[in-house]
């Protein structure tokens, strides 16, 4: 099912900086992810939500290559808009960047550099879209110094965010994806440049909560979660998506098998997507899918 008046929003900007020299020359949302580029599990997760239009967000060196490689999403069944953000000031500037884009908008923002999947996580953004109440999602991470982390009432809600601690708060940290209501431009206006001379996200989101105006959704067990910005965590997210492929059949991420599931193509563009691809092991996953998709329906 397709969402109709939202937007996806997919932050890819920055330098890549923690992982010099793997990024001195190539965008680091481009870096391999075991078999795929790392923006496609970022680019999957709105997909995953229903959404077909989606603004992306880079450099302008970001955007070209990008672009090699998505086009303007077509071939998806998508829409992909592209912004250049000129300077690196934060993730919350990221959306401002975009912000002619988002008018009267609900949002699903989701950070290229950052990997995030569950067997129901389709059905939880769908189900939260459909509340229409910005939600912040949240993980238990207890290395969590270097995110913004939950800091919970007596009552056991979150009543604020704290940007990377010095001492301990909680266990729980705010992944990338965040979805906003259409108050977000309003609340992004309030926002002013921090001492590390950003815009900052966990500044934004502190306005909702003290506001009540938005809800932390706990992803629990059954979801994972991976900061795809350090090189440890490059190789331990592309073994873990190696396991699950490998043990399940099924691919993480695989951009044409959602675009067909979430009905953004029709049987008969996916099967002339497969005639496009040349051999190798992922064509062969695509026919798969079509045949488990013909017996379904027949």
């Amino acid at each position: 099912m397709i969402e109709k008046n939202i937007k996806g929003l997919l932050l890819a900007g920055g330098y890549g900086t923690r992982l010099r020299p793997l990024t001195s020359h190539i965008n680091k949302h481009l870096l391999p992810l075991y078999n795929k580029p790392m923006i496609y599990y970022s680019l999957a997760t709105i997909m995953l939500a229903g959404i077909n239009d989606i603004v992306v967000v880079s450099t302008k060196e970001g955007i070209s290559s990008l672009k090699k490689l998505l086009s303007n999403g077509s071939r998806l069944g998508i829409k992909l808009t592209y912004v250049e953000q000129k300077e690196a000031k934060g993730i919350a500037h990221g959306i401002i960047q975009a912000r002619k884009f988002l008018k009267g908008q609900k949002v699903l923002v989701n950070l290229g550099d950052h990997v995030l999947f569950g067997n129901d996580l389709s059905a939880k953004l769908k189900e939260t879209i459909a509340n229409n109440r910005t939600t912040l999602f949240a993980y238990r991470y207890p290395q969590n110094k270097s995110f913004g982390v939950a800091k919970f009432n007596k009552r056991g809600y979150v009543e604020k965010i704290i940007e990377k601690p010095n001492k301990f708060v909680s266990n729980y940290i705010i992944t990338g994806l965040y979805f906003y209501n259409d108050q977000l431009l309003n609340n992004l206006s309030k926002i002013k440049i921090s001492n590390r001379k950003e815009y900052e996200i966990t500044d934004l989101n502190n306005i909702y909560l003290k506001n009540k105006s938005a809800e932390v959704e706990i992803l629990g067990r059954g979801y994972c979660w991976f900061d795809a910005g350090t090189f440890d965590n490059l190789l331990d997210c592309s073994i873990h998506i190696r396991t699950l492929e490998k043990r399940q059949g099924l691919r993480v991420a695989s951009l044409e098998e959602i675009s067909l599931r979430e009905k953004f193509i029709n049987i008969k563009k996916f099967k002339n997507i497969i005639k496009t691809e040349e051999n190798s092991d992922y064509k062969d996953y695509l026919n798969q899918i079509l045949k488990e998709y013909n017996m379904n329906d027949a």
